[in-house]
């Protein structure tokens, strides 16, 4: 190092540096996190408008279908109950 007299001086100029360095990599390392952040957000926006109404499209048929499926089979069993009581009488 140098003299003692400025070794005060050099310690604070290289803790000065440091500190700079430092501060220029968090902000770095923040500027990154927004983009990161707006990217998500944007992919989130578009998997809202896109393929969210699809997927409800989706879900209401097989809603509906479920419906038909049972009314089928209460029908089946109604059919199935009336021939079995037929088959019973005999």
């Amino acid at each position: 190092m140098v003299d003692s007299d400025s070794n005060g001086r050099v310690s604070l100029a290289i803790l000065g540096q440091k500190i700079d360095h430092l501060s220029a990599l968090l902000q770095a390392h923040i500027h990154e996190d927004h983009q990161e952040r707006e990217d998500h957000e944007a992919r989130l926006r578009c998997i809202e408008n896109k393929e969210l109404p699809t997927v409800k499209q989706r879900v209401s048929r097989v809603e509906e279908r479920q419906g038909i499926i049972a009314g089928v089979q209460t029908v089946y069993a109604t059919v199935l109950s009336a021939v079995a009581a037929w088959l019973g009488s005999r």
